[in-house]
Protein backbone atom coordinates (compact mmCIF):
# COMPACT_ATOMS: atom_id res chain seq x y z
CA UNK A 1 0.00 0.00 0.00
CA UNK A 2 1.53 3.15 -0.82
CA UNK A 3 0.28 6.45 1.03
CA UNK A 4 0.10 9.79 -0.62
CA UNK A 5 -0.24 12.92 0.88
CA UNK A 6 -1.54 15.70 -1.15
CA UNK A 7 -4.45 18.67 -1.05
CA UNK A 8 -8.11 16.74 -1.46
CA UNK A 9 -8.55 19.60 -4.74
CA UNK A 10 -5.66 17.41 -6.18
CA UNK A 11 -6.93 14.09 -5.48
CA UNK A 12 -10.42 15.20 -7.49
CA UNK A 13 -8.76 17.21 -9.98
CA UNK A 14 -6.83 13.34 -10.49
CA UNK A 15 -10.09 11.57 -11.12
CA UNK A 16 -11.68 14.30 -13.11
CA UNK A 17 -8.93 13.89 -15.42
CA UNK A 18 -8.43 10.15 -15.37
CA UNK A 19 -4.94 9.82 -14.31
CA UNK A 20 -5.86 7.91 -11.51
CA UNK A 21 -7.01 4.58 -13.36
CA UNK A 22 -10.48 2.41 -12.09
CA UNK A 23 -8.67 0.03 -10.80
CA UNK A 24 -6.62 2.02 -8.08
CA UNK A 25 -8.79 2.82 -5.04
CA UNK A 26 -8.32 6.51 -3.80
CA UNK A 27 -8.57 6.57 0.36
CA UNK A 28 -9.32 9.73 1.59
CA UNK A 29 -8.61 10.27 5.09
CA UNK A 30 -8.47 14.11 5.52
CA UNK A 31 -11.31 16.08 4.21
CA UNK A 32 -10.36 20.29 3.67
CA UNK A 33 -12.95 22.84 3.04
CA UNK A 34 -14.03 21.82 -0.03
CA UNK A 35 -18.29 22.80 0.02
CA UNK A 36 -18.04 22.91 -4.12
CA UNK A 37 -18.40 19.16 -4.44
CA UNK A 38 -20.59 18.58 -1.16
CA UNK A 39 -18.18 18.26 1.49
CA UNK A 40 -17.68 20.43 5.02
CA UNK A 41 -14.92 20.83 6.56
CA UNK A 42 -14.15 17.46 8.61
CA UNK A 43 -15.83 17.28 11.89
CA UNK A 44 -13.74 13.70 13.15
CA UNK A 45 -11.49 14.11 15.33
CA UNK A 46 -7.49 13.13 14.50
CA UNK A 47 -9.59 13.48 10.58
CA UNK A 48 -10.60 9.77 10.92
CA UNK A 49 -14.45 9.28 9.97
CA UNK A 50 -16.09 6.76 12.25
CA UNK A 51 -17.85 4.89 9.32
CA UNK A 52 -20.00 2.67 11.62
CA UNK A 53 -21.86 5.31 12.95
CA UNK A 54 -24.97 5.92 10.74
CA UNK A 55 -27.52 8.63 11.51
CA UNK A 56 -31.30 7.79 11.99
CA UNK A 57 -32.85 7.41 9.18
CA UNK A 58 -36.49 7.44 8.12
CA UNK A 59 -38.43 6.91 4.67
CA UNK A 60 -40.53 9.32 2.83
CA UNK A 61 -43.61 7.42 3.77
CA UNK A 62 -42.61 7.78 7.33
CA UNK A 63 -42.29 11.31 7.28
CA UNK A 64 -45.20 11.52 5.17
CA UNK A 65 -47.38 9.96 7.81
CA UNK A 66 -45.29 12.54 10.61
CA UNK A 67 -46.62 15.32 8.42
CA UNK A 68 -50.34 13.90 7.93
CA UNK A 69 -50.04 13.56 11.96
CA UNK A 70 -48.91 17.17 12.64
CA UNK A 71 -46.09 16.11 14.51
CA UNK A 72 -43.77 18.54 16.17
CA UNK A 73 -40.86 18.94 13.66
CA UNK A 74 -38.51 20.41 11.54
CA UNK A 75 -37.35 19.99 7.89
CA UNK A 76 -34.14 21.07 6.79
CA UNK A 77 -33.30 20.62 3.13
CA UNK A 78 -29.55 21.25 2.25
CA UNK A 79 -30.14 21.39 -1.71
CA UNK A 80 -28.89 24.44 -3.22
CA UNK A 81 -30.83 26.76 -3.80
CA UNK A 82 -30.99 25.94 -7.72
CA UNK A 83 -32.09 22.74 -6.60
CA UNK A 84 -34.57 23.89 -4.11
CA UNK A 85 -36.49 25.93 -7.20
CA UNK A 86 -36.62 22.74 -9.02
CA UNK A 87 -38.70 20.66 -6.34
CA UNK A 88 -39.07 20.78 -2.70
CA UNK A 89 -41.32 19.41 0.67
CA UNK A 90 -43.90 21.80 1.40
CA UNK A 91 -42.86 23.41 5.00
CA UNK A 92 -39.33 22.39 4.45
CA UNK A 93 -36.47 25.26 5.03
CA UNK A 94 -33.72 25.76 2.57
CA UNK A 95 -29.99 26.11 4.09
CA UNK A 96 -27.42 24.82 1.44
CA UNK A 97 -25.17 22.78 2.75
CA UNK A 98 -22.38 25.47 2.29
CA UNK A 99 -24.19 27.88 4.48
CA UNK A 100 -25.06 25.38 7.78
CA UNK A 101 -22.51 26.52 9.89
CA UNK A 102 -23.88 30.21 9.45
CA UNK A 103 -27.17 28.82 10.18
CA UNK A 104 -26.50 27.22 13.14
CA UNK A 105 -29.26 29.37 15.34
CA UNK A 106 -32.29 28.09 12.82
CA UNK A 107 -31.42 24.38 14.45
CA UNK A 108 -33.11 23.39 17.32
CA UNK A 109 -31.96 20.68 19.77
CA UNK A 110 -35.22 20.11 21.36
CA UNK A 111 -37.00 19.65 17.97
CA UNK A 112 -36.63 16.56 15.70
CA UNK A 113 -35.09 17.95 12.51
CA UNK A 114 -35.19 16.13 9.06
CA UNK A 115 -32.84 16.98 7.05
CA UNK A 116 -32.56 15.86 3.31
CA UNK A 117 -31.06 16.70 -0.01
CA UNK A 118 -31.31 15.22 -3.18
CA UNK A 119 -30.45 11.00 -2.17
CA UNK A 120 -29.51 11.33 1.20
CA UNK A 121 -26.07 11.93 1.11
CA UNK A 122 -25.24 15.54 1.87
CA UNK A 123 -27.93 15.36 4.24
CA UNK A 124 -25.80 12.49 5.99
CA UNK A 125 -22.85 14.19 6.35
CA UNK A 126 -24.18 17.65 7.34
CA UNK A 127 -26.07 15.02 9.98
CA UNK A 128 -22.53 14.03 11.44
CA UNK A 129 -21.47 17.39 10.97
CA UNK A 130 -24.55 18.50 13.33
CA UNK A 131 -23.84 15.54 15.47
CA UNK A 132 -20.01 16.19 16.45
CA UNK A 133 -21.10 20.35 16.95
CA UNK A 134 -23.43 18.86 19.81
CA UNK A 135 -27.04 18.81 18.23
CA UNK A 136 -29.24 15.93 18.66
CA UNK A 137 -32.55 14.87 17.25
CA UNK A 138 -31.25 14.65 13.75
CA UNK A 139 -32.81 12.37 11.11
CA UNK A 140 -31.93 11.54 7.76
CA UNK A 141 -34.41 11.20 5.00
CA UNK A 142 -33.46 7.99 3.48
CA UNK A 143 -33.49 8.78 -0.56
CA UNK A 144 -34.02 12.65 -0.15
CA UNK A 145 -35.86 14.57 -2.26
CA UNK A 146 -35.84 11.60 -4.98
CA UNK A 147 -38.04 9.21 -2.99
CA UNK A 148 -39.82 11.53 -2.09
CA UNK A 149 -40.71 12.37 -5.51
CA UNK A 150 -41.35 8.98 -6.16
CA UNK A 151 -42.90 7.68 -3.47
CA UNK A 152 -45.34 10.24 -2.36
CA UNK A 153 -45.43 13.29 -4.66
CA UNK A 154 -45.37 11.33 -7.73
CA UNK A 155 -46.19 15.23 -9.33
CA UNK A 156 -42.82 16.45 -8.31
CA UNK A 157 -40.08 17.42 -11.18
CA UNK A 158 -37.50 14.73 -10.65
CA UNK A 159 -34.34 15.71 -11.27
Amino acid sequence: MITISCDFNFVVKLIKCSLVKPKFTVIVTKINEFNRFGFLSNPYKNNEMNIKKIPKEISAVQLNEMIKKGNNMKIIDVREYIEWDICHIEGAENIPMNLIEECLDKICNETPTIVLCHHGIRSRNVIHYLEVKGYQNLINLKGGIHSWAVNIDTTMTKY
